[in-house]
Order: C-alpha cells, then sequence, then structure tokens
C-alpha cells in the first residue's frame, strides 16, 4: 500500500500521505514502498490503523487529479519504451 500511495503521489504531483498527515499512522511500522524478506521479518502491522491508511490512499485515486507529465518526466525511460512501441505499431499498421 505505501508503493500505491507514493505512485498516486507521483501522479498527482504531491507528497504520499505516508510523509505527510499519515506519518507514523500508517499502521506500519517500517513503512517502505519495496518488499525484502529481512524487512518483511521485522515489520509489524497494526491491522486497523493499516485499514484507516488503506482507505486514505484509495479516497486520494477517487479524489486524484492525475498529472500525466509529472508521472513521464518521473519515468522517462517508460515514456521513451512506449513511444517506441508506438512508433513500431503505426509503422506496422
Amino acid at each position: 500500500m505505501c508503493g500505491e500511495d507514493s505512485f498516486i503521489a507521483i501522479l498527482n504531483g504531491r507528497d504520499a500521505l505516508l510523509e505527510g498527515a499519515w506519518a507514523g499512522k500508517t499502521g506500519v511500522s517500517e513503512p517502505k514502498t519495496g518488499l525484502d524478506h529481512e524487512w518483511g521479518c521485522r515489520a509489524r502491522l497494526d491491522l486497523s490503523a493499516f485499514l484507516k491508511y488503506t482507505r486514505a490512499v484509495y479516497r486520494t485515486v477517487s479524489e486524484a487529479r492525475l498529472d500525466l507529465s509529472a508521472f513521464l518526466k518521473y519515468t522517462r525511460a517508460v515514456y521513451r519504451t512506449v513511444s517506441e512501441l508506438v512508433a513500431r505499431v503505426r509503422w506496422l499498421t
């Protein structure tokens, strides 16, 4: 969920909830966007708080004014790949 929060924040051009209003309240002892075994062994989850955080993240999706240009600036490699793919598809059609 922390990864989704961060991704939506990038698309929206804002800070992730876990870095702002929800800092320390996500229900995850060590919020992070990637997962690994060591983290999974250490991290603790307060399910009630985590569900509240999850609902808040999903609300940001429904309220989002997704800024595609901000996303593309953040992911230039993906943009180039998609652009190349679109050019090839146009060439084939």
